[in-house]
């Protein structure tokens, strides 16, 4: 769902959706699917990644760090649940490895 928001350019209605999941799957806890809340923080970071890049295109160094400092911390949330919850191989394939 969020790449359709991202395509049509409205990134609050993403960010919105995106948000609502975490809370959701969050929530829910063990009685949610196993990777609805690592998906959810994978399509928070691709939301803030993308922001980044406007950023950076509208001459926003400055929140264009911010927002990729928060998509990396996104994306290594994801990495970790989808390794310790559900799969270390599909992990593997998005692995972040910048420490």
């Amino acid at each position: 769902m969020c790449s359709s928001y991202l395509e049509l350019g409205q990134l609050d209605s993403a960010d919105w959706y995106i948000t609502k999941a975490i809370h959701v799957y969050a929530d829910l806890g063990d009685k949610a699917i196993g990777w609805g809340l690592a998906l959810s923080y994978y399509e928070k970071a691709d939301l803030l990644f993308f922001k980044g890049e406007l950023d950076e295109q509208n001459k926003d160094k400055k929140t264009a760090l911010i927002n990729f400092t928060e998509a990396l911390d996104y994306y290594k949330k994801s990495q970790n649940l989808y390794r310790n919850q559900w799969s270390a191989a599909f992990a593997d394939q998005m692995d972040v490895e910048l420490e």
